[in-house]
């Protein structure tokens, strides 16, 4: 259990961090620590990779060849790394507007994460673990909703029954059969 305390951007660190597997050639994952004063939370990521692809002193993954498809994937991460953390530091500054006490408890990516950031990393778990064509699958759907939304993210807890109607409606415009645009 969390003690309630007040967080501050002061008080609060970011940190990220590398857990790896304990089974002998498996990939490792990399996780935020997120620490207020002695109170530490851990969010788990999903990204997956080999511990010589990570730099334990900047905290950071290595790049491979430029232009290979593990480089683009490595590339993709850190992306998706920088983007989360700037996402922790916004809901930690979100929290603390509301001038409430606040414990790390409170913070939750999840409920503060888009669509895209979330099928983004659903589409990199699938490749990782080796679905790719459901990882293609979600790409295609991901791009659809893009064209859907005028390619405007949308926060996930802005996607509503009234939403899925509409974009219902905008995939049968678009000549996608009933079967395949119902939810």
């Amino acid at each position: 259990m969390f003690h309630k305390s007040k967080c501050t951007m002061e008080t609060v660190k970011i940190n990220i961090k590398f857990r790896p597997s304990a089974v002998e050639g498996e990939k490792g994952m990399v996780y935020y620590q997120v620490t207020n004063g002695s109170t530490v939370k851990l969010i788990c990521t999903g990204y997956l990779f080999d511990i010589n692809e990570w730099n334990e002193a900047r905290h950071i993954l290595f790049g491979s060849k430029s232009g290979s498809a593990l480089s683009v994937h490595l590339r993709d991460i850190c992306e998706r790394i920088r983007s989360e953390t700037a996402l922790l530091d916004k809901v930690i500054a979100a929290l603390e507007l509301g001038g409430s006490s606040v414990s790390l408890e409170d913070v939750n990516v999840s409920a503060w994460a888009s669509f895209v950031t979330f099928m983004n990393g659903e589409i990199a778990r699938l490749r990782d673990i080796g679905h790719i064509r459901t990882s293609e699958t979600y790409l295609s759907a991901l791009r659809s909703f893009m064209r859907f939304t005028h390619m405007t993210d949308v926060m996930l807890d802005d996607i509503d029954q009234d939403m899925m109607m509409l974009y219902e409606t905008y995939l049968q415009k678009q000549g996608v059969t009933k079967n395949t645009s119902s939810f």
